[in-house]
């Protein structure tokens, strides 16, 4: 079958028949295998409408949609500016993951494919996720070296998406995002994982004016939402920060798990983010505030760069106004740690939506993880101790702004 991942999005439709879907990825083995759509949108199909400050329409959004590996259809990464018509979404995903050299193994990026799973196996645990905070970065062939600098010889591919809301909320209190996390090394490790992952714990945030203390900020979705498995969890700006302007967040993830045969694979990637339109006030309405209002408020606004484009204006500016410059594209995402046991194993397991509980045949409400069958301790000391030569990490930080963006983003 002819690949098309070119074309346009509004020529999908007129273009299904000789080649399918544009955006629909491979999977990871056999490509032949790649599921067909069964007619049924996903849950996460449909939650976005235009604000006033978008022209796009809601049908010229869903068109880029993927079929996830039940069949069903999902939202998925699209550029925030329309290639066919040229209106705006007025909201972005990051890097487009069709330049990614792990596209095609990934299986794609069915937004919303995890929470699915277990909204369709648990219905009262379901964890719903707005379509904005989903966010896609990749890296090429990027050479590994030490911290020290020293080269090892080893070099990667890395496709990752995470749901990263920060102008809600949401995060205030669910520690549970979806994660899907691509990794080849020339080493041989190989790693297609996708979970709910839990980011510090349920109904606790770290406020950033602190850095270590867990405050509890309300009642997570699902209430039986399990902890992170070491780490600090999601660190946000709170007011005593805001007024500094320092609005850095650190979302850390620790994502250990066992395979079958007595085998086990980790990962902690961690995210970044530099210009929020929220933080953290345990005194305002919903314990929710916007550092556009600190700019602008008469007594002590925030003395920060980002405010002085506002105050020039002469007008006030709501959180969600493009003018205003806090509108969460600035991000960064580091990589960290690669571990993989699995010499003896399978590379294809079967987890729960958590990534726990991995078993050799699928089981009702489980999601299919592939993993090499190689022991990499070899390297283990090197990829553990290791940072990205370029890009991808502390030496880049990455802006999406793009015309029409805002938040909510």
């Amino acid at each position: 079958m002819p690949r098309c991942r070119a074309l346009a999005p509004v020529l999908v439709a007129i273009a299904l028949a000789a080649c399918g879907d544009a955006r629909d990825a491979a999977p990871i083995a056999p490509p032949e295998g790649a599921p067909a759509w069964n007619g049924r949108l996903a849950r996460s199909m449909g939650l976005w409408t235009p604000s006033r400050f978008d022209s796009c329409t809601q049908a010229q959004h869903d068109v880029w949609a993927v079929t996830g590996p039940d069949g069903r259809r999902y939202p998925t990464w699209h550029p925030p500016v329309d290639p066919a018509s040229g209106c705006t979404f007025g909201h972005e995903h990051g890097a487009d993951p069709r330049q990614s050299h792990l596209y095609d193994e990934s299986g794609g990026m069915p937004f919303g494919y995890v929470n699915e799973v277990l909204a369709d196996h648990a219905p009262s645990r379901a964890r719903p996720e707005d379509h904005v905070g989903h966010k896609v970065e990749f890296v090429n062939d990027v050479e590994l070296r030490t911290e020290d600098g020293q080269r090892t010889g080893i070099t990667c591919d890395f496709l990752v998406k995470l749901h990263q809301g920060t102008h809600s909320r949401d995060a205030f209190t669910n520690n549970l995002h979806e994660l899907f996390y691509h990794v080849r090394c020339s080493d041989g490790t190989v790693i297609h994982w996708r979970n709910l992952t839990p980011i510090g714990r349920p109904g606790h945030l770290v406020p950033s004016s602190t850095n270590t203390a867990q405050v509890f900020a309300g009642p997570p979705v699902p209430l039986e939402s399990p902890n992170e498995l070491g780490g600090i969890g999601r660190r946000i700006p709170d007011a005593p920060r805001a007024a500094t302007g320092a609005l850095g967040e650190n979302w850390f993830t620790h994502n250990f798990f066992g395979l079958p045969g007595g085998g086990r694979v980790f990962f902690d990637p961690y995210f970044d983010i530099f210009d929020p339109s929220r933080h953290f006030d345990a005194t305002a309405p919903q314990q929710l505030a916007r550092p556009i209002d600190v700019c602008l408020r008469a007594q002590d606004p925030m003395r920060h760069a980002r405010c002085d484009s506002v105050r020039a204006l002469g007008v006030p500016v709501a959180w969600d106004d493009p003018r205003s410059p806090f509108r969460g594209t600035q991000r960064n995402v580091h990589v960290n740690s690669i571990h993989l046991v699995n010499a003896n194993g399978r590379d294809s397991v079967w987890t729960d939506v958590f990534g726990f509980n991995a078993a050799e045949r699928p089981f009702p409400g489980s999601v299919l993880q592939r993993v090499a069958r190689i022991d990499n301790r070899h390297a283990e000391r090197r990829i553990r101790n290791s940072v990205l030569d370029r890009g991808f990490g502390n030496e880049l930080r990455r802006d999406y702004h793009a015309r029409g963006v805002h938040a909510p983003n």
